[in-house]
């Protein structure tokens, strides 16, 4: 009996059961669905469970069935022996089939899988294809967000913060990462640790050192030093060490230069007033001398973005619509000529956000929108599996509708 409370059958058995699922419960490539034919964790579907005593994350990770098919029930009896066919019969179930599509990943997954990180991010900042950052508040939305990256053939990144562990439902950096290990899928994201503070929202002294430590040893394959509420010099310095620690693991390292507000206690000024003055926003300048005095690879940048808020009424309240300042981020692009990142994703007017990935932001975090849908359907129907729905319409929603970056991970796989 596994821990979801499946029977496993003896390690030989062959197992073929024939029942009606929907087509979109088929994963036409597998691998990146780890090797058992199908979308949905084993807990939506105890009835799919592979043969033997394998993890889900090692059964046969080479087969796949045709999306042409056209009978389910077809479907749901390959589903049901990929797990054990090669071990019964010693036959790789690829050559059984020789039909297109049919036994092998579709060869732009197998080419981001394989891609570094790096290499992915300087290909999105050349061509202009934005990476979405998704925050992971409750565990149980990594399942989700990575359903929608399937459905819409999307790269991008997951990623977890301090707030995301101590005020809502990650749990930790481990818990995450495991998470992660189990549902993610490198030919459509990579796992990210955001927003490290050499000092927090409230004024106080972090021990960063061992935070980013901690992702480096999980295997985190990029992380956040922000070092923005510390003098240029000591940013510089901080971010530098990061850097020399990630970097000899081919971990790329994300920081922050200005002050992108909306994490502090107690109210903001009016965002009319922040934008007007361009309060916090990043010196072009600064930015130019901080890219390459420290080498990080991203750069978070301020030009009239705010964080959503993460305490009290107001983390369940709607963010502000926010705008950017395009001839800003213009300049800042020019003096740095790296991917730049956009925190305080959600809530920003659409015709902005387009512009500014036509200019140079190349990651935009997400955290506010799919943390309140998440919320509220578990709010309304008391059902985890309600939550991680709407989480997955959440995404799929900013990334066809708002983003308009459907099948981004099929462009990125021709630039690397």
């Amino acid at each position: 009996m596994r821990p979801d409370g499946a029977d496993v059958l003896p390690k030989g058995s062959l197992l073929f059961v024939s029942f009606p699922i929907s087509r979109d419960e088929v994963d036409p490539t597998p691998e990146r669905g780890k090797g058992v034919g199908f979308r949905r964790s084993p807990t939506e579907h105890p009835h799919l469970v592979p043969c033997g005593n394998e993890p889900w994350d090692e059964v046969t990770p080479d087969v796949s069935c045709s999306a042409d098919d056209k009978d389910p029930s077809l479907h749901t009896s390959i589903v049901c022996i990929f797990g054990c066919f090669e071990k019964v019969f010693g036959v790789k179930w690829s050559k059984v089939f020789s039909k297109k599509g049919v036994g092998s990943v579709a060869d732009w997954g197998k080419k981001l899988a394989k891609a570094s990180l790096a290499d992915i991010m300087k290909a999105a900042f050349v061509h202009r294809i934005l990476v979405p950052a998704f925050n992971v508040a409750y565990l149980p939305m990594v399942p989700a967000i990575v359903e929608a990256l399937r459905r819409t053939e999307t790269f991008a990144l997951l990623e977890v913060s301090r707030p995301d562990i101590t005020r809502f439902g990650a749990e930790s950096f481990r818990a995450v990462k495991e998470a992660f290990d189990r549902f993610g899928d490198l030919s459509l994201s990579r796992l990210h640790q955001d927003h490290v503070p050499v000092i927090d929202e409230e004024g106080q002294l972090v021990d960063w050192s061992s935070l980013i430590d901690e992702a480096l040893r999980l295997g985190y394959h990029s992380v956040m030093i922000d070092g923005s509420r510390l003098p240029l010099e000591e940013n510089i310095r901080v971010t530098r060490e990061v850097v020399s620690r990630a970097h000899p693991l081919g971990v790329c390292v994300e920081a922050e230069l200005g002050a992108v507000l909306g994490h502090e206690s107690g109210p903001l000024p009016p965002y009319e007033e922040i934008f007007a003055s361009g309060k916090g926003f990043t010196n072009p300048e600064d930015a130019g001398r901080f890219v390459q005095e420290t080498g990080v690879d991203w750069l978070s940048v301020a030009i009239g973005n705010i964080h959503g808020a993460i305490s009290g009424v107001a983390k369940d309240q709607k963010k502000v619509e926010a705008r950017l300042n395009i001839e800003h981020l213009k300049k800042i692009v020019e003096r740095t000529g790296i991917p730049l990142v956009l925190h305080g994703g959600s809530g920003i007017r659409k015709e902005y956000v387009l512009e500014a990935i036509r200019h140079g932001i190349t990651k935009i975090n997400v955290g506010t929108e799919i943390r309140q849908a998440y919320e509220q359907a578990l709010r309304t129907h008391g059902k985890i599996e309600e939550a991680q729905k709407a989480v997955t319409e959440k995404v799929e929603e900013l990334i066809v509708t708002y983003y308009e970056i459907q099948g981004s991970a099929r462009k990125l796989a021709e630039y690397v």
